[in-house]
């Protein structure tokens, strides 16, 4: 993603239903600083052919819809370089994992505020996860147990801590004052430990447990 700012964020919606996606258009334009410069079938995303790549991909299905991870990792080979946030009626614990190992940025429900909603999208666009409160409890009670907060050493915990704040390996390396090589061997143990995947896991877990 380019590190030129945008005077509007680039984005593509996803969704099944053409009635949908208009009412999603709508609420992006009217609730964010977005542009949306296509909308999607699930079975479209594979033909994306256009010039201009998008920073955020908006990816709404239904709890009923079949989407786990081969459609999931279609949307990340079609928009490599782009945030996904996934909108969702209901929670699967299974599925909301699957979203996350192919490297979904941020998952919320649509019981969501129009405000918490843009905020989320704004966020994406900076990196930033964020996740609906249900969300986040569905999958650690289905992936982690808290007598695992013991095994955590102090250095461990601490970046944690700048883990949930949305810091990067360099950020953290210049603070603790060691190198980045050093904060990713961290970051493996605690992933380890933790029975996450990935930085995203890792932050809802220190949430969970009062850890950020």
């Amino acid at each position: 993603m380019s590190s030129k700012p945008r005077s509007s964020i680039q984005t593509v919606i996803i969704d099944s239903q053409v009635t949908m996606r208009a009412a999603l258009k709508s609420l992006l334009e009217t609730q964010s600083n977005c542009r949306v410069i296509g909308e999607l079938t699930f079975a479209d995303v594979s033909t994306w052919n256009e010039l201009t790549l998008p920073d955020i991909v908006l990816v709404h299905y239904s709890g009923s819809e079949s989407v786990g991870t081969e459609q999931f990792q279609e949307i990340r080979d079609a928009f490599p370089s782009a945030r996904i946030v996934v909108l969702c009626q209901t929670v699967s614990a299974g599925q909301v994992r699957q979203a996350l190992q192919i490297g979904v940025t941020s998952y919320l429900l649509t019981t969501a505020a129009p405000l918490d909603f843009a905020a989320a999208i704004q966020a994406a666009y900076l990196g930033k996860p964020t996740l609906s409160p249900e969300v986040t409890q569905a999958v650690i009670k289905s992936a982690t147990k808290p007598e695992t907060v013991a095994l955590l050493t102090h250095r461990e915990r601490e970046i944690l801590k700048y883990i949930v704040k949305g810091n990067a390996n360099s950020e953290i390396a210049s603070i603790l004052g060691v190198s980045p090589a050093t904060i990713k061997n961290h970051l493996n143990n605690i992933f380890t430990k933790l029975q996450v995947t990935n930085r995203t896991e890792a932050a809802m877990y220190a949430l969970h447990h009062n850890l950020g």
